[in-house]
């Protein structure tokens, strides 16, 4: 976890295991905002406002055409 967080990145994570003692330590310790629990990181989108932690992410968390359906009555 420590050398994860080590880069300031946070867009996501994941951890492989079998113990949930760990899966739950991993997600205490772990600066990224997703997180996936024996399965990749490949493809990782959030489908709601999120613009990533730490020194990465995706835009703004407010950006992009698509946020107007989100906040915008048709």
């Amino acid at each position: 976890v420590e050398l994860a967080n080590l880069p300031g990145y946070g867009l996501s994570s994941a951890i492989y295991t079998r113990d949930p003692a760990k899966v739950y330590a991993f997600r205490a310790g772990i600066g990224a905002g997703m997180v996936s629990v024996n399965n990749s990181t490949s493809g990782a989108e959030a489908h709601l406002p999120f613009g990533g932690n730490g020194r990465s992410g995706n835009g703004g968390r407010l950006s992009g055409i698509w946020v107007l359906d989100q906040f915008t009555r048709w």
